[in-house]
């Protein structure tokens, strides 16, 4: 009885290797970015990364406390590696959007198929510190008080997004998280008049901007290995006929 038990132990033990691989083999961690010498301008029509100012994108580098991993040898994805973000026109562009942020040198695409919400409150005037509003109905982004290291009233104004993500293996992950850019010494009233609405616009802000995005893998094995996987688990199921 104890001889049949160990074939099976094994086979069970390597399937269950086989699907470690398999997941591991994949984008998963945490991705955070700077702007570097490049910076964003934010209207209420447009999201512009630059340089180059205006189309069709905008440079990001890899910041520090990156973990996020990819490919079949999980390579750490290193500070200062660089890549593009796609600019976005608000009411024009489709989702979702393919290559949103690629790299320069890695094989690693970030696909956006949601923007925003923000707040349902567009009231911007007499925010407490830590409170949210929206600058018009429907923005994707929202203004947040807050104050600088300074102890200034200063607004962050934030971006959620997400999606998903593939690199060069066969499974896919997606991603979730925020752009933010503080801008110090102004209110989210002030922000709010600045821009103006989609309708009746008014001016832009600019400014450098960070972003902070978790990485998480939902795909499936590829092929070879669900063959592999499949194999091991027919094993296991033989061996236990075999033994009754």
């Amino acid at each position: 009885m104890k001889t049949s038990r160990l074939p099976m132990a094994v086979s069970t033990a390597l399937v269950l290797l086989l699907f470690a691989s398999a997941a591991s083999a994949t984008l998963i961690g945490n991705l955070n970015i700077t702007s570097g010498a490049g910076g964003v301008t934010v209207s209420a029509t447009n999201i512009d990364w630059f340089p180059p100012v205006g189309a069709p994108d905008g440079p990001f580098v890899v910041g520090g406390g990156t973990t996020m991993t990819y490919g079949p040898g999980n390579t750490l994805v290193a500070a200062g590696n660089t890549g593009r973000i796609l600019d976005l026109t608000l009411g024009v562009t489709v989702l979702p959007l393919a290559g949103f942020m690629t790299f320069d040198s890695l094989p690693i695409s970030l696909d956006l198929t949601n923007i925003g919400p923000g707040p349902a409150s567009t009231n911007c005037a007499g925010l407490a510190v830590g409170d949210s509003c929206s600058p018009y109905a429907g923005s994707p982004f929202y203004l947040t008080l807050v104050r600088d290291f300074l102890g200034n009233l200063s607004t962050a104004v934030v971006l959620p997004v997400g999606g998903t993500a593939t690199d060069n293996t066969p499974g896919v992950s997606i991603w979730r998280g925020a752009f933010t850019t503080q801008l110090t010494g102004v209110t989210p009233v002030q922000v709010q008049s600045t821009i103006g609405t989609p309708t009746n616009p008014g001016g832009s802000i600019t400014s450098s901007h960070s972003g902070s995005f978790t990485v998480d893998f939902v795909g499936v094995p590829e092929p070879a290995t669900m063959m592999l996987m499949g194999s091991g688990l027919a094993l296991v199921g033989l061996l236990r006929r075999r033994r009754s």
